[in-house]
């Protein structure tokens, strides 16, 4: 399973920043996002079955998913193996792109199991192959930069905006081009320019996201 979550910017984003952006890029109210990121759900059994089955053929990807999925090994000893994990790749201003564990009861908020109270959860329809491809792509583009300049560009119309070529993906993202960029990798949204998404455009994507995945499917 695949959510797209969007932050408020309350508890562990209640900044002025955080306030201004949302007002910004949400026609000046402060009801809407500035942060959006990508949770998958699997059991544990599921986790160790997808993040050991991509292939060594894979380069990169399968090397960090053996990785990745020793880590979650070692911290989830005492979890049974039909217990359901989340986990969740996301970029935050200044930093990489990286992935955390949730849990239902960490101490810090932002380690927690989406909280309706801050977030907005939004469930995608992908198939296993497409979820997959999906987890592949975002295990590929850990570590990459969180691009700011392109952050507070995504308002130039889009001959200004600087793209990867064809068949390439950027090297830097913010986090709501992240989404999109992986949406794309998917075969759908192709005529959307994921450098103009901000987190309050992710859920008006969502009819045309799901319009398409229904023809394809």
């Amino acid at each position: 399973m695949l959510h797209f979550v969007l932050w408020r910017p309350v508890s562990v984003f209640d900044t002025y920043f955080n306030k201004v952006v949302t007002a910004i890029t949400g026609n000046l109210t402060f009801d809407g996002y500035c942060h959006a990121e990508v949770v998958f759900t699997f059991s544990k059994q599921e986790w160790q079955d997808k993040l050991l089955g991509l292939k060594k053929n894979y380069g990169i990807i399968s090397t960090r998913a053996r990785s990745l999925w020793e880590r979650l090994e070692s911290s989830t000893e005492n979890i049974d193996n039909s217990e359901m994990m989340s986990i969740c790749f996301y970029t935050l201003w200044g930093s990489r792109l990286s992935c955390r564990l949730l849990t239902q009861h960490d101490d810090y908020v932002f380690n927690r199991l989406p909280d309706p109270n801050f977030t907005k959860s939004i469930a995608t329809d992908f198939n296993d192959e497409e979820l997959r491809h999906a987890l592949a792509f975002c295990i590929q583009e850990l570590d990459k930069k969180y691009d700011s300049v392109k952050a507070a560009t995504y308002w130039l119309p889009e001959f200004m905006i600087i793209r990867p070529g064809q068949n390439q993906l950027p090297n830097k993202y913010f986090c709501s081009e992240h989404i999109v960029y992986l949406i794309k990798q998917l075969g759908y949204l192709k005529d959307i320019v994921a450098e103009k998404i901000t987190p309050n455009h992710i859920e008006g994507l969502m009819e045309q996201l799901t319009n398409e995945i229904s023809l394809k499917h």
